[in-house]
């Protein structure tokens, strides 16, 4: 086998190999074998019985190179990464040159795992925001906890906002039915904001067994087909419920079964605590982020535009799963949205150089500092972790299969955190008292 370093530039190598050795005319054996597998001829019930004189008439010669290549492949494309000694960040592109019983000509081009030439990445000053807690922030804690507890009572009053009414409607745009413009028993907190503007409010005063005809108009910034459009919803008020709010005193703490919380004002400090714990993790997150943005602008990355290019293919893939699972299309998600296919494109492109540029930089730093995980260590924490669940290494081992290469990951990117946390000058918690 030869194989030719043809060029080597924006990280991406182009490679020319030649098979013309025994390797190429025993792949094409394996080949033949494989295709006459697959054959199905009169009085043979099993392809590989038949013998190769009778098969060869019946087998294209196309499909014995086909199979050979598949045969040899992976152990060509081995050779010339050991050979040239690169490092692929995806699968390669493969183009097949010559194809004869003689010789097996490819052309790869390889994106390469991206050259990385770090900056500075310790003694970066990042302050840690400041962290306070005010009284309105923990009122509005309070007031969710007693309305999240609330009861809905059946009122024979007309609704106002705040109540829960259950209804059916139709919608109909220029007189006729329009899909997902309906539904029956449907239970709707007014002022929720669920509906389109204009909609909820209309509901104010209905009372059960009433009928009431709600004239809107869809937003601009909506779905094609509706965007802008006038619409009658047609309703039927089934019942009107009034919330009922508990009041806040110790009897009701207790009914929340917090462990150590039996009375407002222990409620009060419970509540306090979380809101500032999430806060302080907030601020460290936020701290980690704009540290490592900084380590990535000191550094140098030459990455090639087909990793770019994968990584926004997988992106947009990503985002079409997700809107598709809300029920929408990437048109009219991109409607909504008020963009373009291009500004998706153009936002997605920033957001991947960033993404990639982030993952290769904090990887070399790992490297360099000797933060990667190993098989031991790797070990180790699957071991703490089955002690928790009473589980051996090799039960947690096998519950986790799937799971292991990201477990690795997720330890490794701890490592990197703790250690550039540490080595950052900014790391002193400014926190101001209570207002």
């Amino acid at each position: 086998m030869k194989s030719n370093l043809i060029k080597n530039e924006s990280a991406t190598a182009v490679i020319n190999v030649v098979v013309e050795d025994e390797s190429w005319k025993e792949a094409q054996k394996k080949g033949f074998e494989k295709a006459k597998s697959k054959l199905k001829l009169h009085g043979f019930r099993d392809g590989k019985k038949i013998p190769d004189e009778l098969a060869r008439p019946h087998i294209n010669q196309a499909d014995v190179f086909n199979e050979g290549i598949n045969v040899i492949l992976p152990k060509v494309y081995e050779s010339i990464l050991t050979e040239h000694k690169i490092t692929p960040i995806m699968q390669p592109e493969i183009k097949l040159v010559k194809v004869d019983e003689n010789a097996l000509e490819l052309e790869f081009t390889i994106a390469l795992y991206p050259e990385v030439t770090l900056g500075e990445y310790k003694n970066i000053n990042v302050e840690l925001e400041k962290v306070s807690v005010s009284k309105e922030e923990v009122e509005a804690a309070l007031n969710k906890i007693v309305r999240d507890n609330a009861t809905l009572k059946t009122s024979d009053k007309p609704a106002k906002m705040g109540d829960t009414v259950v209804f059916d409607f139709v919608g109909y745009i220029d007189r006729k039915p329009f899909d997902g413009g309906s539904a029956e028993n449907y239970s709707l907190e007014l002022g929720s904001n669920q509906f389109i503007p204009g909609f909820e409010e209309q509901l104010v005063g209905v009372k059960e067994g009433e009928e009431k005809e709600i004239n809107v108009t869809f937003p601009k910034q909506y779905v094609k087909e509706l965007a802008g459009k006038d619409a009658i919803f047609k309703c039927t008020i089934h019942e009107v419920k009034e919330k009922i709010l508990p009041e806040l005193n110790d009897e009701f703490v207790k009914t929340l079964n917090i462990e150590g919380v039996e009375t407002v004002d222990a409620l009060k400090a419970s509540e306090e605590k979380k809101i500032h714990e999430s806060k302080e993790a907030n601020a460290k997150a936020n701290q980690y982020n704009k540290l490592v943005d900084t380590i990535v602008e000191n550094a140098k990355v030459e990455m090639s535009e087909k990793t770019i290019e994968s990584e926004i293919k997988a992106m947009k893939s990503d985002i079409e799963n997700r809107v598709k699972q809300n029920g929408l299309t990437l048109e009219q998600y991109l409607e909504i949205t008020n963009q373009s296919e291009k500004q998706l494109e153009d936002t997605l492109r920033n957001d991947a150089v960033k993404n990639l540029k982030a993952f290769v930089v904090l990887a070399k730093i790992a490297e360099v500092e000797n933060l990667s995980v190993s098989d031991k260590d790797l070990d180790d924490e699957l071991e703490k972790l089955g002690k928790n669940y009473n589980m051996s290494l090799d039960q947690v081992k096998k519950a986790l299969e799937s799971q292991l290469a990201n477990f690795r990951s997720n330890l490794q990117n701890k490592r990197i955190q703790e250690f550039l946390t540490a080595n950052n000058l900014g790391n002193t918690p400014k926190v101001e008292e209570n207002k």
